[in-house]
């Protein structure tokens, strides 16, 4: 923007300031402070405030949906996924296996869950990497007590602070990212990019929102009731975005529980748009 032919740094948006957080990317001037060159006015510093504490909002609103759900998590997941679909171990476990295949010869030291929940994943993490370090991160406190019960070894924490300085081979995210809201997806990416280790991998899955069959029940499930479903072009946009060196993606689940003996073809299958959902596998 120009005012009277010099240059004027406009005011940040939300998304950006997240991006910036001391968290992530520590800002070259005092937090809350004006860039240099720039002015602003107390109504903009009313909006930023304004929507920050909408984030915050939603932050919580997330954290109390999820303590509202830890208990009745896997009761209301088999309600709501009709019975010739439902698969409960097996929905859990697959994104496991996919990513120890992936990985191949490869042995993580530390693996971090990222939104673990109430640990569903957790068992199959101490099955396929039985000499890894555990980790879970989660917002939902009352989730993570649950988490504690499967996998008593693992680590849980809800702030992220938590962590410290540590760094993790991998990460995974299993159908995270659509709870996540808009504005602080790439945030959190960011974050997770930042807690890899030098040579660490992420893994991030989520539901294919083009398949039928998952957006009907993605509809129908409560506490997807305010998630909003990203595509795996949005997934790979998100991922450069973060700073990620190179990604592999493909497409999964393809074939429900009554043509399970196809599926060993479905690797074969990975770039057609057609599984219920889908994976991003992403190198530091």
């Amino acid at each position: 923007m120009k005012t009277n032919g010099q240059e004027k740094e406009a005011p940040l948006d939300n998304e950006t300031r997240h991006a910036r957080s001391p968290h992530l990317n520590p800002l070259p001037y005092p937090q809350g402070a004006s860039p240099p060159g720039s002015r602003c006015d107390a109504a903009t510093l009313a909006r930023q405030a304004s929507e920050e504490a909408n984030e915050s909002l939603r932050e919580f609103h997330v954290k109390a949906e999820f303590d509202q759900y830890a208990e009745t998590y896997d009761r209301l997941m088999g309600e709501t996924i009709p019975e010739g679909l439902n698969e409960d171990g097996y929905f859990a476990e697959y994104k496991i296996a996919l990513m120890a295949a992936r990985l191949g010869n490869q042995k993580p030291q530390r693996i971090l869950d990222f939104g673990c929940g109430a640990g569903r994943g957790l068992p199959y993490l101490e099955q396929y990497f039985p000499d890894a370090e555990l980790w879970g991160y989660d917002v939902s406190p009352a989730s993570l007590k649950i988490a504690a019960q499967r996998v008593p070894k693992a680590r849980l924490f809800a702030d992220w602070k938590g962590a410290g300085d540590i760094k993790f081979d991998v990460i995974i995210a299993a159908n995270v990212f659509h709870h996540i809201p808009t504005a602080q997806r790439l945030p959190a990416l960011s974050q997770c990019q930042q807690a890899l280790s030098a040579n660490g991998q992420m893994f991030l899955f989520e539901h294919n929102p083009y398949n039928p069959a998952t957006r009907w029940i993605f509809e129908r499930c409560p506490f997807d009731a305010d998630a909003e479903m990203l595509s795996l072009k949005t997934a790979l946009s998100l991922a450069k975005q973060a700073g990620f060196s190179a990604t592999q993606p493909g497409y999964t689940l393809f074939f429900p529980r009554p043509l399970a003996f196809f599926r060993p073809l479905e690797p074969l299958l990975k770039h057609l748009p057609l599984g219920a959902q889908y994976y991003v596998q992403m190198a530091k």
